[in-house]
C-alpha cells in the first residue's frame, strides 16, 4: 500500500475541539443507555446544537441529514430533510445520544449514548427500516464518535479509558484510543494505543486500509490538534500528517488541524484548519493523491464537522458569533456561495 497521505498536509491545529467528557456538577458530555425506538412524529423546533459532538452526517444519497441537538435537558438525534429543510425527531432515545452517522448504505445509523449512571457511553446501531436499535459496546468507557467501515461489517469509534478529576474542578474521560466493534457479534479490537488526550470522529478510507483521525497528543506539548491516518495492518501506529503546502504565517505552536472526512471515492479530504488565522478555523479540502490544500470557506468564525455531499458541496457546523449556538450551513461547490440551513433564522 502506498501512504502518500502522509506527505499531504500541514501540520493542522484547532484548539481542544476534540471529545472532552467533562463531568461538572453532575453534567457530562458521555451519557447514558436504554431502550431505543423511533420517532416520527412532531417537528423539532427550539433545538439548540452544541458543539462537535453534534455529529453532523449526510446519507448517501444526498436527501438527508442527521444530527444531535438539545432538546430541553436532553441531547436527542434529529434528521434534516434538504429538500425543504424540515427538521423532526429521527430516533427517541431515553438518554441523551450524539454522533449520528450514516452507514454507506443508509440502512442504518450508529450513535453513541449515555450509560445509565451517565458516567460513560456506548455505542448503539439503528435500523432505519425496521426502527429498531441495539447496543454494541458494553465496557464502561467513554465509547463515542462512531463511523462504519466500508463493508458496514465493522464499527470503529473513539474510546477514553481514564476518568479523572478534571483541573478546573469535576471530572474528565482521556486516554482516548481507535477501537473498533463487529456489528454481527459485537467483538472488540483495539487499534491503538497512544492514549491521547482527546480524540474527534474517525473515517475510514473506501478500501478500508487507512483510518483518519483529528486527535490531541500528549507529546511533544505544544502540539494541538493534528490529522492522524492509521493503517491497523501496519501496527496501529497513527501517523500525523505534515506537508508544508497552505502554511503562510507562523503559529506561535503549531496551526490546528481536525474532523476529517474523506469523498465517497476516497480521493478527496475535507477538514478544518486555523492555519492562516489562529482560532479562525475554516474548512478546507485537498486532494489524496497531491496538490496544495484548498481554503473552502473565509467565515473568520469556529467552523467543524464538514461532510462532503454526492454532488460536491459541503455541509458542516458553523459558530459564527462564537457563542456557542451552533448551526448548519451548506456550502455549494458551483458557485462558492454559503447558506445556513438550520436553525432558519437567529
Amino acid at each position: 500500500m502506498v501512504h502518500v497521505e502522509e506527505r499531504l498536509l500541514v501540520q493542522l491545529r484547532r484548539a481542544s475541539i476534540g471529545i472532552v467528557c467533562v463531568v461538572a456538577i453532575g453534567t457530562l458530555a458521555c451519557r447514558r443507555q436504554g431502550a431505543v425506538t423511533p420517532h416520527r412524529a412532531g417537528f423539532a423546533s427550539h433545538l439548540h446544537l452544541k458543539g462537535p459532538e453534534t455529529g453532523l452526517s449526510v446519507s448517501p444519497d444526498g436527501t438527508m441529514l442527521v444530527f444531535s441537538a438539545m432538546d430541553g435537558n436532553k441531547r436527542g438525534i434529529f434528521a434534516l430533510r434538504m429538500a425543504n429543510r424540515s427538521v423532526s425527531p429521527m430516533i427517541n432515545t431515553p438518554r441523551s445520544a450524539s454522533w449520528p452517522v450514516f452507514s454507506p448504505s443508509g440502512r442504518q445509523i450508529a450513535f453513541a449514548m449515555e450509560t445509565d449512571d451517565g458516567k460513560a457511553s456506548e455505542i448503539w446501531i439503528y435500523d432505519i427500516s425496521a426502527g429498531t436499535s441495539r447496543r454494541l459496546t458494553t465496557s464502561g468507557s467513554c465509547d463515542t464518535a462512531p463511523c462504519f467501515a466500508p463493508d458496514e461489517q465493522f464499527i470503529v469509534f473513539a474510546r477514553a479509558t481514564r476518568f479523572r478529576p478534571a483541573s478546573m474542578g469535576g471530572y474528565r474521560w482521556d486516554d482516548w484510543d481507535l477501537c473498533r466493534v463487529s456489528v454481527a457479534d459485537g467483538s472488540e479490537e483495539q487499534l491503538t494505543w497512544s492514549r491521547f488526550y482527546e480524540m474527534g470522529r474517525p473515517v475510514v478510507s473506501a478500501d478500508g486500509g487507512s483510518i483518519y483521525v483529528g486527535a490531541i497528543s500528549r507529546q511533544p506539548v505544544g502540539v494541538n490538534e493534528q490529522i492522524y491516518v492509521v493503517h491497523p495492518g501496519d501496527g496501529g501506529v497513527p501517523i500525523a500528517i505534515l506537508g508544508a503546502a497552505g502554511q503562510t504565517r507562523v503559529h506561535p505552536a503549531y496551526p490546528t488541524h481536525g474532523s476529517p472526512f474523506l469523498a465517497q471515492d476516497g480521493k478527496e479530504i475535507v477538514f478544518v484548519s486555523d492555519v492562516r488565522t489562529m482560532y479562525d478555523y475554516e474548512v478546507w479540502t485537498a486532494s489524496l493523491t497531491g496538490g496544495v490544500p484548498s481554503q473552502i470557506t473565509h467565515d473568520r468564525g469556529y467552523n467543524d464537522e464538514p461532510s462532503l455531499m454526492p454532488n460536491g458541496d459541503i455541509a458542516y457546523l458553523a459558530d459564527a458569533k462564537r457563542d456557542g449556538e451552533w448551526e448548519i450551513r451548506l456550502w455549494r461547490k458551483a458557485d462558492g456561495t454559503e447558506e445556513r440551513i438550520y436553525p432558519p433564522g437567529r
